[in-house]
């Protein structure tokens, strides 16, 4: 009878198993910044602790991450989808947050000329993604930013 029992009490286990199996492809959408371990600390260090400079290396941290982590099964295909945008693309959103937020750092730092570089990384290298247009003005206004510094400078 308890060869009964346990053979009744593995069915649920097996068929939920079975489920959440067949779920996995279709929950894919919700891997991204939130098992990025780095980009959690890394957005805490920026909003809550005020620690620019830990937060460039976790964002740092979490580009390199997302660079390697293995790659969800897209069930979009590019040739075939019009509306389709890099940014849909496994990773970018973390990296492309992760790089925004890293320019900001070193904005907050007074490290300009690093931002605008991380800015222009962004802006080049997912120019489709909606956080490519905000690096480019991030760009002009530094710009003009350390021009006015330069001016001031010289008088």
């Amino acid at each position: 009878m308890a060869e009964t029992q346990e053979t009744q009490s593995d069915e649920p286990m097996e068929e939920t198993s079975d489920a959440l199996e067949e779920l996995g492809d279709d929950l894919a959408f919700l891997r991204g910044e939130n098992d990025n371990l780095d980009y959690y600390l890394a957005s805490k260090a920026y909003h809550d602790d005020r620690n620019y400079e830990e937060a460039i290396e976790k964002f740092q941290s979490a580009i390199k991450y997302e660079e390697h982590a293995e790659p969800i099964q897209e069930t979009k295909e590019p040739e075939k989808d019009p509306g389709y945008q890099a940014s849909e693309e496994p990773g970018n959103e973390v990296i492309t947050k992760s790089m925004y937020w890293m320019g900001e750092s070193y904005v907050k730092i007074q490290q300009l000329d690093q931002a605008i570089d991380v800015f222009e990384k962004l802006a080049s290298d997912f120019d489709k993604n909606h956080l490519a247009l905000a690096a480019q003005r991030r760009i002009v206004s530094l710009k003009e930013s350390l021009q006015r510094l330069a001016e001031s400078e010289t008088v």
